[in-house]
Protein backbone atom coordinates (compact mmCIF):
# COMPACT_ATOMS: atom_id res chain seq x y z
CA UNK A 1 0.00 0.00 0.00
CA UNK A 2 1.54 3.52 -1.24
CA UNK A 3 2.38 5.57 1.56
CA UNK A 4 -0.45 8.03 0.53
CA UNK A 5 -3.17 5.70 0.51
CA UNK A 6 -2.11 4.97 4.44
CA UNK A 7 -2.51 8.63 5.16
CA UNK A 8 -5.28 8.74 3.53
CA UNK A 9 -6.71 5.99 5.17
CA UNK A 10 -5.81 7.64 8.88
CA UNK A 11 -7.41 10.23 7.42
CA UNK A 12 -10.55 8.67 7.25
CA UNK A 13 -10.39 6.93 10.55
CA UNK A 14 -9.44 10.18 12.32
CA UNK A 15 -12.79 11.82 10.71
CA UNK A 16 -14.85 8.66 11.23
CA UNK A 17 -13.83 8.23 14.94
CA UNK A 18 -14.30 12.63 14.77
CA UNK A 19 -18.01 12.19 14.10
CA UNK A 20 -19.07 9.09 16.51
CA UNK A 21 -21.89 9.81 19.17
CA UNK A 22 -21.58 9.17 22.87
CA UNK A 23 -23.98 7.44 25.02
CA UNK A 24 -25.91 8.99 27.90
CA UNK A 25 -27.06 12.05 25.92
CA UNK A 26 -30.54 13.35 24.25
CA UNK A 27 -30.08 13.53 20.55
CA UNK A 28 -31.59 16.83 19.48
CA UNK A 29 -30.61 17.41 15.57
CA UNK A 30 -29.26 14.60 13.09
CA UNK A 31 -26.90 16.04 10.20
CA UNK A 32 -25.95 14.53 7.47
CA UNK A 33 -22.71 15.94 4.83
CA UNK A 34 -21.52 14.90 2.17
CA UNK A 35 -17.65 16.35 1.03
CA UNK A 36 -14.88 15.11 -1.23
CA UNK A 37 -11.90 14.83 -1.09
CA UNK A 38 -8.85 14.98 -3.27
CA UNK A 39 -5.75 13.31 -2.70
CA UNK A 40 -2.70 12.71 -4.51
CA UNK A 41 -3.94 8.80 -4.34
CA UNK A 42 -7.65 9.93 -6.03
CA UNK A 43 -10.93 10.88 -5.24
CA UNK A 44 -12.72 10.27 -2.15
CA UNK A 45 -16.46 10.64 -1.14
CA UNK A 46 -16.19 11.23 2.60
CA UNK A 47 -20.21 10.68 3.69
CA UNK A 48 -20.43 11.78 7.67
CA UNK A 49 -23.70 11.90 9.90
CA UNK A 50 -23.35 13.88 13.50
CA UNK A 51 -25.77 14.15 16.44
CA UNK A 52 -26.07 17.73 18.25
CA UNK A 53 -27.22 16.79 21.70
CA UNK A 54 -27.71 17.94 24.70
CA UNK A 55 -26.82 16.30 28.01
CA UNK A 56 -30.14 16.24 30.42
CA UNK A 57 -29.95 15.00 34.15
CA UNK A 58 -31.67 15.98 37.76
CA UNK A 59 -30.40 17.66 40.31
CA UNK A 60 -31.59 17.52 43.69
CA UNK A 61 -30.98 21.25 44.32
CA UNK A 62 -34.07 23.71 43.20
CA UNK A 63 -34.82 25.52 40.08
CA UNK A 64 -33.76 28.90 42.22
CA UNK A 65 -30.60 27.53 43.77
CA UNK A 66 -29.17 26.12 40.55
CA UNK A 67 -30.17 29.36 38.45
CA UNK A 68 -28.27 31.19 41.22
CA UNK A 69 -25.47 29.18 41.03
CA UNK A 70 -24.79 29.29 37.17
CA UNK A 71 -22.67 32.50 37.20
CA UNK A 72 -20.22 31.26 40.12
CA UNK A 73 -19.93 27.69 38.19
CA UNK A 74 -19.52 28.88 34.44
CA UNK A 75 -16.69 31.23 36.13
CA UNK A 76 -15.24 28.46 38.48
CA UNK A 77 -14.94 26.08 34.82
CA UNK A 78 -13.07 29.81 33.18
CA UNK A 79 -16.44 30.13 31.18
CA UNK A 80 -17.87 33.67 30.37
CA UNK A 81 -21.61 33.41 31.07
CA UNK A 82 -24.76 35.52 30.86
CA UNK A 83 -27.74 35.55 31.25
CA UNK A 84 -29.89 34.28 27.97
CA UNK A 85 -33.37 33.81 28.27
CA UNK A 86 -34.85 35.03 31.65
CA UNK A 87 -37.99 32.99 31.43
CA UNK A 88 -36.05 30.17 29.85
CA UNK A 89 -34.36 29.90 32.56
CA UNK A 90 -31.07 29.56 30.03
CA UNK A 91 -27.60 31.08 31.09
CA UNK A 92 -24.31 30.78 29.04
CA UNK A 93 -22.54 31.77 25.98
CA UNK A 94 -23.57 32.23 22.41
CA UNK A 95 -19.78 32.41 21.01
CA UNK A 96 -16.27 32.46 22.51
CA UNK A 97 -12.90 32.22 21.35
CA UNK A 98 -10.63 29.77 23.49
CA UNK A 99 -7.48 28.60 22.97
CA UNK A 100 -5.39 25.40 24.42
CA UNK A 101 -7.08 25.45 28.28
CA UNK A 102 -10.17 26.33 30.02
CA UNK A 103 -9.27 27.31 33.59
CA UNK A 104 -6.29 25.37 33.49
CA UNK A 105 -8.05 22.57 31.97
CA UNK A 106 -6.81 21.25 28.21
CA UNK A 107 -9.62 21.85 26.07
CA UNK A 108 -8.99 18.28 24.82
CA UNK A 109 -10.84 16.76 28.18
CA UNK A 110 -14.17 18.63 26.99
CA UNK A 111 -13.75 18.40 23.39
CA UNK A 112 -13.19 16.27 20.35
CA UNK A 113 -11.84 18.38 16.87
CA UNK A 114 -9.87 15.84 15.51
CA UNK A 115 -6.17 15.41 15.02
CA UNK A 116 -4.37 16.89 12.17
CA UNK A 117 -0.75 15.02 13.82
CA UNK A 118 -1.52 11.87 15.07
CA UNK A 119 -1.21 12.20 18.59
CA UNK A 120 -2.01 15.78 18.99
CA UNK A 121 -5.54 17.20 19.41
CA UNK A 122 -7.02 19.88 17.22
CA UNK A 123 -8.50 21.42 20.43
CA UNK A 124 -5.23 21.93 22.06
CA UNK A 125 -3.44 23.45 19.05
CA UNK A 126 -6.03 25.37 17.01
CA UNK A 127 -8.56 28.23 17.75
CA UNK A 128 -11.96 27.29 19.23
CA UNK A 129 -15.15 28.87 18.67
CA UNK A 130 -17.33 27.58 21.70
CA UNK A 131 -20.79 27.80 22.44
CA UNK A 132 -22.26 26.10 25.72
CA UNK A 133 -26.12 26.84 27.23
CA UNK A 134 -27.72 25.77 30.07
CA UNK A 135 -30.98 25.46 30.77
CA UNK A 136 -32.57 24.82 34.27
CA UNK A 137 -35.96 23.20 34.59
CA UNK A 138 -38.67 22.42 37.29
CA UNK A 139 -38.11 18.70 38.24
CA UNK A 140 -40.34 15.95 39.39
CA UNK A 141 -43.20 16.83 41.57
CA UNK A 142 -40.92 16.08 44.35
CA UNK A 143 -38.31 18.97 43.94
CA UNK A 144 -35.11 19.45 42.65
CA UNK A 145 -34.32 20.34 39.25
CA UNK A 146 -33.46 18.96 35.37
CA UNK A 147 -30.24 21.04 34.35
CA UNK A 148 -29.71 20.37 30.24
CA UNK A 149 -26.39 21.86 29.26
CA UNK A 150 -25.67 21.98 24.94
CA UNK A 151 -21.95 22.48 23.82
CA UNK A 152 -21.21 23.42 20.46
CA UNK A 153 -17.88 24.25 19.33
CA UNK A 154 -15.64 24.29 15.71
CA UNK A 155 -11.97 25.26 15.64
CA UNK A 156 -9.82 26.70 13.22
CA UNK A 157 -6.28 25.95 12.65
CA UNK A 158 -3.69 28.67 14.20
CA UNK A 159 -3.02 30.45 10.55
CA UNK A 160 -6.80 30.70 9.86
CA UNK A 161 -6.38 29.51 6.31
CA UNK A 162 -8.50 25.86 6.49
CA UNK A 163 -11.99 25.47 6.75
CA UNK A 164 -13.32 25.35 10.06
CA UNK A 165 -13.22 21.76 12.20
CA UNK A 166 -16.54 20.74 13.76
CA UNK A 167 -15.72 19.61 17.13
CA UNK A 168 -18.25 17.10 19.34
CA UNK A 169 -18.31 17.47 23.41
CA UNK A 170 -17.05 14.38 25.00
CA UNK A 171 -19.63 15.14 27.57
CA UNK A 172 -17.70 15.83 30.80
CA UNK A 173 -17.74 19.77 30.64
CA UNK A 174 -21.82 19.30 30.62
CA UNK A 175 -20.91 16.68 33.75
CA UNK A 176 -19.16 18.82 35.87
CA UNK A 177 -21.51 21.81 35.48
CA UNK A 178 -23.88 19.16 36.58
CA UNK A 179 -21.73 18.06 39.38
CA UNK A 180 -21.06 21.65 40.41
CA UNK A 181 -24.50 22.62 40.58
CA UNK A 182 -25.44 19.37 42.31
CA UNK A 183 -22.74 19.96 44.99
CA UNK A 184 -24.32 23.21 45.97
Amino acid sequence: MSRSMRRCGAFLSLFLAACASSANVVPERDTHSVRQLDTPAGTFRVESNSVDATVTAAAPVSVEEAWKALPAVYTRLGLVGGVLDEAGWAYGQRQSIVRRRLAGTPISTYLDCGASTPGVSNADTYTVTLAVVTRVQAGPAGGGSRISTRVEAQARSPGGSDQPVRCTSNNVLERRILEMLSAR
